[in-house]
């Protein structure tokens, strides 16, 4: 019993913190409006040449398929462990199979949209670099801001 009440809580720990972790659809040009690269006043406050620009749209192009394919096989996956968990014939090594697969795509969404950042950021001069993380680090502030309020 307590082995089945732990691996509830553990579930509904996981399933809560990867629902809030999922991206939803594309708002943007590329991406969430919030994104650097799609947001016109950041660009200019970063001095984004048209060059740059152009190789930043072309870095977001080239990954938009891959990403959002990662995304769909993640909530395809996380749909997949949730049956598993509500199914009462599942088997422990059942849920955590499923477990595993749903992590190892989530752990290989985060990284394509980590290696995706790292090609638009060697795109920008070293310069333009530090004022993004300013930036990031002043929409993070208030955004705290926001929800304390």
């Amino acid at each position: 019993m307590a082995r089945v009440v732990s691996i509830l809580v553990v579930s509904l720990f996981v399933i809560s913190s990867l629902a809030f972790g999922f991206p939803g659809k594309y708002h943007g040009k590329y991406g969430k409006k919030h994104e650097w690269w799609g947001n016109e006043e950041i660009l200019k406050e970063l001095g984004v040449t048209e060059e740059q620009r152009a190789r930043i749209d072309g870095i977001a192009q080239s990954y938009k398929q891959r990403l959002e394919d990662l995304r769909n096989q993640v909530e395809t996956y996380y749909e997949e462990f949730r049956a598993s968990i509500k199914d009462p014939n599942s088997t422990r090594d059942q849920i955590l199979a499923r477990f595993d697969q749903m992590s190892k795509a989530h752990a290989d969404l985060k990284r394509a949209k980590l290696e995706m950042s790292l090609d638009m950021r060697d795109v920008l001069s070293p310069e333009q670099r530090a004022k993004l993380v300013t930036i990031k680090e002043s929409y993070k502030d208030k955004k705290r801001e926001k929800e304390c309020k």
